[in-house]
C-alpha cells in the first residue's frame, strides 16, 4: 500500500472502522444485502423485500430514542 501513498492499517481495517461509524454491527452481513442496481428497475416484489428487511432491522434495534 506504500506504493499508493497509503500509510497505516490495511484498507480492510479502515473499511471496518467506516462500517462501525455507520453503525453496522456485523460487516459480514453486508454481502447479504440485495444489490439494488438501477432503482428504476426495482420491481414491487423487490421493494416489498427491502421494506421487510428495513422493518426487521428497525425492530431489532428497538424503539427510537
Amino acid at each position: 500500500m506504500a506504493s499508493l501513498g497509503l500509510r497505516g492499517g490495511s484498507p480492510a481495517g479502515r473499511a471496518g472502522a467506516y462500517l462501525a461509524a455507520l453503525g453496522v454491527a456485523d460487516p459480514d452481513a453486508w454481502p447479504a444485502l440485495p444489490a439494488l442496481g438501477d432503482p428504476s428497475l426495482l420491481t414491487s416484489r423487490t421493494r416489498r423485500e427491502l421494506i421487510r428487511r428495513r422493518d426487521e432491522a428497525r425492530a431489532a434495534d428497538g424503539p427510537p430514542a
